[in-house]
């Protein structure tokens, strides 16, 4: 019925959002580990936007290298 604000999703929906999910999370903690934060700042939401926009560690960190 087009009158009610009822919506149904398919199981399609469901495992492309999963399978979204976990790609966009591993970027976040990686994004997380160049700022030289923990991975587990990704479910903080409001601090982690101001992380993700802040510049990465110059030089090597626990996890690596620098890219710049």
């Amino acid at each position: 019925d087009p009158q009610t604000l009822e919506v149904s999703y398919s199981p399609i929906y469901y495992i492309w959002l999963i399978g979204n999910l976990l790609p966009v999370l591993a970027v976040g903690v990686r994004r997380m580990h160049d700022v030289g934060k923990s991975g587990w700042f990704i479910l903080i939401p409001i601090y982690n936007i101001v992380l993700l926009a802040t510049d990465s560690q110059p030089g090597t960190n626990d996890h690596g290298p620098a890219v710049k």
